[in-house]
């Protein structure tokens, strides 16, 4: 008997400290390179405000990158994959409690669960249809094939979605990120820290539209 007590507590402390560091690396695989990934994403993008030449040589750029499938597969798709799948067991597990306790925090806990699946969806749908359709038809990712994409408005409201979603995810995480590798551990450094990553979401998310107005020529031309 004290044998077997002692196996289950080891094996209970091991499967204890496997979810620790399943958990550390689900956020920070959120920043980098997720986060990483994204701003570079609406920096890439934003070229549209410029006209489809701009856009077109800067897409371009990123196609012709030395190792550019070991960049995407590596150092994007594995780790969208591992945050996405473990995300999946965190909001399945949870349990929110937001209609009996309305707090913000908890409200913001379901909107990142919810965000979550959002971008599984627009993820999976844009990869598919820039990456891989357009490789099966042989037809290149440019300024022209965006708009035509983006004139049904369904699929302009979809990607409208789909970058709010990214953006409070991202914001919110990263929210979450300091706290939990114990960058801001009091109170006043989690509020400061909450009046930023909110300025981060709202900056991003008119970065984000800016550029996808852009490509019908009504985005606004700000250079510094």
């Amino acid at each position: 008997m004290p044998h077997e007590t002692t196996l289950d507590v080891t094996e209970s402390s091991a499967q204890i400290g496997a979810s620790f560091w399943a958990k550390k690396l689900h956020s920070l695989t959120g920043v980098v390179p997720i986060g990483a990934f994204l701003l570079e994403h609406f920096w890439t993008n934003s070229y549209a405000v410029y006209g489809p030449k701009a856009f077109d040589e800067a897409v371009e750029k990123l196609r012709s990158m030395p190792y550019v499938l070991f960049l995407e597969v590596g150092m994007i798709g594995l780790p969208i994959l591992y945050h996405s799948i473990y995300g999946i067991m965190i909001a399945v597990a949870g349990r929110p409690n937001n209609l009996r306790y309305h707090y913000a925090r908890n409200w913001m806990y379901v909107l990142q669960r919810v965000t979550g699946v959002i971008l599984l969806l627009y993820i999976g749908l844009h990869v598919y249809e820039t990456r891989i359709e357009s490789s099966i038809k042989g037809v290149t990712v440019t300024f022209d094939y965006m708009v035509k994409e983006l004139s049904e408005p369904g699929m302009f409201l979809f990607y409208l979605t789909g970058i709010l979603s990214a953006v409070f995810h991202f914001a919110n995480g990263l929210w979450s990120f300091l706290i939990g590798w114990g960058i801001t551990t009091t109170e006043k450094s989690m509020k400061r820290s909450a009046y930023v990553c909110t300025a981060i979401g709202v900056g991003l998310g008119l970065v984000g539209i800016n550029a996808l107005l852009g490509f019908f020529g009504k985005a606004v031309v700000i250079n510094f």
